[in-house]
């Protein structure tokens, strides 16, 4: 009751118009709790005033992807670090060894984990922060199914998701992926994986807020699971087998991140560092073409808006599972409901939306999802060895066959632009076999609906496509 009634008596003290608003979520925290992770946010953000005039002015001077990044980056920086010297000095002087601070300049906002009440108590008389909210939690989109594969298995084509998507007549013709980075913000990697560790970028290829370790991990198979549908040279696994990938670990072994985690990963992807942190060598050239996500909440938050417009504008697609809460409308995890995600369904074999793919509308009544792919009986890497595998389903299984897919494009027109990447997926997605559904007043024997969006994903239809751009 002390730690309530002392909070209450700060935010009672500063509720002036210029101090900052408190989330109700952080006053109920900290009533039976001693620290909370939060996020900060300012008055004076601006970020995406900054950001367009950076890119725009790149822009003009023709300059290349990797050059309109570094401007962007160059200042977002430099107005981030303006913003929030006075904080962050305050914060530094706040004798504490337990809390870690998170600077970030893509949304300028700083993260705080393990914040006590007498830094909130501190942080309350700054006028330039508009809110200081609790950080919320997401999670793991968990598969629906998953079932580890004996240690010998061996398959002796391709994986049917690989064949139903018609990936390898695109192979046939050169494309594999070759010269081209794709991202994984998920539980990790194990990248020693037989499928995996010759496709690994160690060029700054890894990070992890979450828990800190400076080498891939992955304790719950999930992300290895996932890059090796994108990536995996082995067993017939990946879409785009010659394509490289680097991860950043945005949840703990338990499948649960913050958005302090998932921000910093989101940052990570668009001016990739070294391991030690985002102060350690930030490579703006070094950003992959599509992020796979298959985290996220239940319900409408626009917390990752911020970075998914920078990763837009950075020319990397922003590719979301839509969640597996089954065919009620408007089930779409966040941000896989955001207006501007590529929202991936899951489909079966006989391409008939799955029984646990999320429909939309979106909150917005957008269609959702974008496009479908496979993610019923999906194979891909485990975790129990370095030549495990499993079978797994859910719309995380369908959203890196989307990845791998993008891959593929860049592989034949490098330097396509997130909107022409998304143009072409929906122009070569199929029909699916209707179940006589609709959400949003709109039935799923027309496209795009909520249930599939355009339809199932074409490698094949996709790159003849491009010609049309």
């Amino acid at each position: 009751m002390k730690l309530f009634t002392t909070v209450i008596v700060v935010a009672l003290a500063y509720s002036s118009l210029a101090a900052p608003a408190l989330d109700s979520s952080l006053v109920k925290t900290l009533q039976t709790q001693k620290t909370v992770d939060v996020l900060i946010s300012f008055k004076n953000a601006n970020v995406r005033n900054v950001r367009t005039a950076a890119k725009v002015q790149a822009q003009s001077l023709g300059g290349s992807r990797a050059a309109v990044t570094q401007s962007m980056y160059n200042a977002l920086k430099a107005h981030a670090d303006s913003t929030q010297r006075s904080t962050l000095d305050l914060i530094r002087q706040h004798q504490s060894s337990t809390i870690k601070v998170f600077p970030f300049w893509i949304t300028n906002q700083i993260g705080i984990k393990r914040m006590d009440n007498n830094l909130l108590t501190q942080l309350m008389t700054l006028e330039d922060i508009s809110e200081i909210r609790e950080a919320e939690v997401g999670g793991l989109i968990e598969p629906v199914s998953s079932e580890e594969l004996p240690q010998d298995y061996v398959n002796a084509g391709e994986q049917w998701g690989i064949v139903n998507i018609d990936a390898i007549s695109v192979w046939e013709e050169g494309a594999k992926g070759e010269n081209i980075t794709v991202g994984s913000l998920d539980t990790g990697v194990m990248a020693t994986h037989v499928a995996l560790r010759d496709a690994y970028r160690n060029d700054h290829g890894w990070y992890d807020p979450a828990e800190g370790d400076l080498t891939p991990t992955d304790f719950n198979s999930h992300g290895t699971h996932t890059i090796g549908t994108m990536i995996g040279r082995a067993n017939g696994i990946g879409v785009a087998p010659l394509a490289k990938f680097i991860s950043c670990k945005g949840m703990n072994r338990q499948g649960s991140g913050s958005i302090i985690d998932y921000v910093a990963c989101g940052q990570f992807f668009v001016c990739p560092h070294l391991s030690t942190g985002p102060q350690d060598d930030p490579r703006c050239d070094l950003s992959p073409v599509a992020v796979g996500n298959s985290w996220g909440k239940i319900g409408n938050f626009g917390f990752f808006d911020d970075v998914i417009d920078t990763w837009i504008d950075a020319g990397i697609a922003p590719v979301f599972a839509a969640g597996n809460e089954g065919l009620a409308c408007s089930s779409l995890r966040s941000p896989g409901n955001a207006p501007k995600s590529i929202t991936i369904g899951a489909t079966t074999s006989s391409d008939q939306i799955t029984s646990f793919s999320s429909p939309g509308p979106n909150p917005d009544g957008l269609i959702k999802p974008t496009v479908s792919a496979p993610g019923e009986g999906t194979i891909s890497a485990s975790t129990s060895s370095d030549t495990a595998y499993s079978s797994k389903s859910g719309t995380s299984m369908a959203t890196p066959h989307v990845v791998g897919l993008i891959a593929l494009l860049h592989s034949k027109r490098p330097n396509l632009t997130v909107a022409e990447v998304e143009k072409l997926l929906t122009l070569g997605a199929q029909p699916t076999v209707p179940l006589n559904r609709q959400c949003g007043g709109v039935p799923d024997s027309g496209y795009p609906n909520n249930h599939v969006g355009y339809g199932r994903i074409s490698a094949r239809a996709s790159v003849d496509a491009i010609n049309k751009l």
